[in-house]
């Protein structure tokens, strides 16, 4: 039982070693040196001929790795070995500062597009603004024009109601008045 685990161990460490190594014929992504002038040789040594000279902190990738040197191809498809101590893995500072510089132009033609829709909104913000101050002014000219209107015909009305309650009143009386009159011109007539 043990050997088996043992044996099983074994087989998932190798497994995930073999998975860390890059497989035979596996191109590897890496950046050459952008401090100083490299010159890619046929060989794996110096004594071998200059083949090109790639421009500080290209982009290239690693074909084959022997000791202290690396066969890599450039992005114009040219192939040669270089000294592993001008390759590396991380992006060069040449190329990150350019590619910041890429971003800052773009964030700041963004900053001004920006900066411009800005301003353009304050000015139709002001001129709203008085635009609602003027509609405010008007509708409160109207308003009160409207209450005193409403006050004129109100008192109108009650002025109306009052005059008809008085002719009815009138009307009342007078046939209070008539009645009476008719009341009495009919007793005087039954004694005359």
């Amino acid at each position: 039982m043990r050997r088996k685990i043992l044996l099983f161990l074994g087989l998932c460490l190798a497994v995930i070693i073999l998975q860390g190594l890059p497989a035979a014929g596996a191109e590897e992504g890496g950046y050459l040196d952008d401090s100083v002038k490299i010159m890619m040789r046929s060989g794996d040594g110096f004594d071998y001929r200059i083949l090109a000279m790639p421009a500080l902190g290209q982009p290239v990738t690693i074909l084959e790795k022997k000791e202290s040197w690396i066969k890599v191809r450039t992005s114009d498809g040219k192939e040669g070995w270089v000294s592993s101590q001008f390759v590396g893995y991380d992006v060069p500072y040449r190329l990150r500062f350019e590619d910041l510089e890429k971003q800052y132009t773009e964030i700041s033609g963004k900053l001004s597009g920006i900066q411009e829709e800005n301003t353009r909104l304050q000015n139709e913000n002001q001129t709203l603004r008085k635009r609602i101050e003027t509609e405010v002014g008007t509708m409160t000219t109207d308003l009160e024009k409207l209450n005193r209107e409403n006050r004129v015909l109100r008192d109108a009305a009650a002025n109306r109601f009052i005059k008809w309650f008085l002719a009815g009143a009138g009307v009342l009386l007078f046939g209070f008045i008539v009645g009476y009159s008719v009341k009495r011109s009919r007793r005087q007539s039954y004694f005359i």
